[in-house]
């Protein structure tokens, strides 16, 4: 339970708290005036990436297939489809498709930012394990490989 004595929060149960709508986790931390304990919340463990380091993982997965003028011509030719379906509907012969191909290209693409979203998260602690393990091989010199 969330507990706020004085100018302290902290959690009863040892848990770590975190104020709601942030990456800031502690296991006792000051409040600022007007604070309530629904400000927060008991999480278990500290995560191990934060909010923006997911997004920007999930955003330079993305730019691997796609960068920002493919993604905006995808999504333009999609909301054209929306307002003309009838132009939208025909192939590169001129035969009706029945699905407009840029519904198609928009499906691919969401399906891909999809895939990226959930590939990023594990992709950013992979990252952070080799950044550590390349930190340590240096702190360690030269002779290492002896």
């Amino acid at each position: 339970m969330i507990k706020i004595d004085k100018r302290q929060v902290f959690s009863t149960d040892g848990k770590y708290v975190r104020r709601i709508g942030t990456d800031v986790c502690f296991k006792r931390g000051t409040v600022l005036s007007g604070d309530t304990a629904e400000a927060f919340e008991e999480v278990e463990e500290i995560p191990p990436y934060t909010e923006a380091e997911r997004k920007a993982k999930t955003v330079e997965l993305i730019r691997e297939r796609y960068d920002a003028n493919k993604e905006f011509e995808v999504q333009r030719e999609l909301l054209n489809a929306l307002l003309d379906p009838q132009a939208m509907t025909l192939d590169e012969t001129g035969e009706d498709s029945g699905e407009p191909e840029a519904v198609k290209a928009y499906r691919e693409y969401n399906r891909y930012v999809e895939q990226c979203i959930a590939r990023a998260p594990q992709a950013v602690i992979d990252e952070k394990r080799q950044r550590k393990e390349a930190e340590a091989r240096d702190a360690i010199g030269p002779d290492y490989n002896i």
